[in-house]
């Protein structure tokens, strides 16, 4: 993946996107009101997201594009902004 140096401010709802043979989620989207979807790459932060499945973050943090269109996102910070 491609990085970009900007930094982004996105947010959205934390959705799940992957799940191990146990059915526990092992890896989430953050799904924007503009019908975008970033994934989150897994990193410190972004692994402490998935204890905030279904609520609205506002995420801090740097877009990397996919071959696909698809986007990742390396979360730098977040906030939870409605439990």
């Amino acid at each position: 993946m491609a990085k970009t140096d900007m930094e982004v401010t996105i947010t959205g709802v934390v959705i799940p996107d992957e799940w191990d043979l146990k059915s526990k989620v092992t890896g989430i989207m953050i799904s924007t009101t503009f019908e975008e979807e970033y994934r989150v790459m897994d990193n410190g932060n972004g692994r402490r997201l998935l204890e905030h499945l279904n609520q609205e973050v506002q995420v801090i943090g740097k877009v990397y594009p996919g071959t696909n269109g698809e986007k990742s996102i390396m979360v730098k910070k977040f906030s939870v902004m409605r439990s």
